[in-house]
């Protein structure tokens, strides 16, 4: 189980320390969408230069010019993209040989997917690597990814799970609990005023779950 930090509304200066006062503790590096928008892909090249040993995940969120979008991410140093799982059939499928030209992933962000077993289903079929169950910022008050997360791990054989949206260290238990492949944070960290001392916990609730099962402490069971 990995974890990733999502950096979006913070500066490129910010993210940078952020990411080396917590980098023991965290797996992917996420150039998020605002934070793409602000400062530029060449972002991504920053980081790679910088964390070499992490994987860099652009958070492009295609929607179209699957290709060409994918490929302005992998050339600056991209480990994985992000592509929406609305998107049209082509998009993806061009996202995906992008990929497979630079030996990369790319992610499907299932944001306002409604049938996201169908939806899932087919992502698979097209040879996408990973699902993102993701409730967005402004429906996170409302919304929890969990019931997806869940949805897709009781009804999908053999899919590499991400998922995000309001994930701290608050309520990380119960998303840790139905073990997805990855854990985005963004601003359960960002915005934690010890954030080193909150990624040291999440990651060890996380390598606990994942070496001896649902643990019944954590999971209540």
């Amino acid at each position: 189980m990995k974890l990733q930090l999502s950096c979006d509304l913070i500066s490129i200066d910010r993210a940078v320390k952020l990411a080396e006062d917590i980098l023991p503790f965290i797996d992917i590096i996420e150039m998020g969408t605002p934070f793409l928008l602000q400062n530029g892909i060449n972002a991504v090249k920053t980081f790679k230069e910088r964390f070499p040993t992490k994987l860099i995940l652009a958070d492009m969120k295609i929607m179209d010019s699957g290709y060409e979008e994918a490929k302005m991410a992998f050339e600056a140093g991209a480990d994985i993209v992000t592509v929406l799982a609305v998107s049209s059939p082509n998009t993806i499928r061009n996202a995906i040989v992008c990929a497979k030209e630079f030996g990369k992933e790319v992610m499907a962000d299932m944001i306002e997917v409604k049938n996201i077993i169908e939806r899932a289903k087919f992502l698979q079929d097209l040879g996408i690597d990973y699902i993102c169950v993701h409730t967005a910022v402004d429906n996170q008050k409302s919304e929890n990814p969990l019931a997806d997360l869940y949805t897709l791990k009781q009804s999908i054989e053999n899919a590499r799970l991400a998922v995000a949206g309001g994930i701290k260290l608050e309520n990380i238990d119960a998303v840790i609990c139905e073990k997805p492949d990855i854990v985005i944070v963004g601003g359960g960290l960002t915005k934690a005023p010890n954030p080193r001392e909150i990624a040291r916990a999440m990651k060890e609730k996380m390598e606990n779950i994942s070496r001896i099962g649902k643990d019944d402490e954590i999971c209540g069971v």
